[in-house]
């Protein structure tokens, strides 16, 4: 039974594209629930499409890092310097600026850990999330490269700016009692 198509937060020729992207039709469209600021999407595609399945991550405009430094375009440069490194990435397929949309791999597994109930299978997701926490802290990059030109060249100065910057965002978006 084919999955249904979920296109809320979508546009159909955003959908268009994935497929033409990846060669195939868009056949299932499912929400994965979280992703920030991001709607996120896992896509079914035909053949002869070169995978049968691929992520999708849409910045609507909505969101809280909406409008910040933290773009899909800075994602993606982020995940390209890490390219070289130990740590597990997904393929990036391609990038649609006009939807501010990122096409990806689908890589297998739930992005919600508490719905593993098995202890052990918890302990080993979570003893495999520390180590690509280890090897992201790790990693050798050239952070202009991954961040952009205007990155902190001082410890000092990038403290400063993530005070500013997360400041902003708190005030932009806190919740006022009513």
């Amino acid at each position: 039974m084919a999955k249904e198509i979920d296109t809320s937060g979508i546009s159909p020729d955003l959908l268009l594209w994935a497929g033409e992207t990846l060669g195939g039709k868009v056949t299932g469209c499912e929400r994965v629930v979280g992703g920030a600021s991001r709607l996120s999407y896992r896509l079914s595609l035909a053949p002869p499409a070169r995978v049968p399945e691929a992520f999708l991550r849409v910045d609507s405009g909505t969101g809280p890092l909406s409008g910040t430094l933290f773009t899909l375009e800075r994602e993606i440069a982020s995940m390209t310097a890490l390219k070289s490194t130990a740590v597990r990435l997904p393929e990036i397929y391609a990038f649609n600026a006009q939807h501010r949309a990122v096409l990806m791999q689908k890589v297998a597994g739930t992005s919600d850990f508490f719905s593993v109930a098995e202890p052990a299978r918890a302990l080993a997701l979570q003893n495999d999330l520390l180590q690509q926490l280890v090897l992201l802290h790790q990693a050798r990059v050239d952070l202009r490269q991954a961040f952009g030109a205007g990155t902190p060249a001082t410890l000092k100065e990038a403290l400063q700016a993530e005070v500013k910057l997360w400041g902003g965002v708190v005030r932009e978006h806190k919740i006022t009692a009513s």
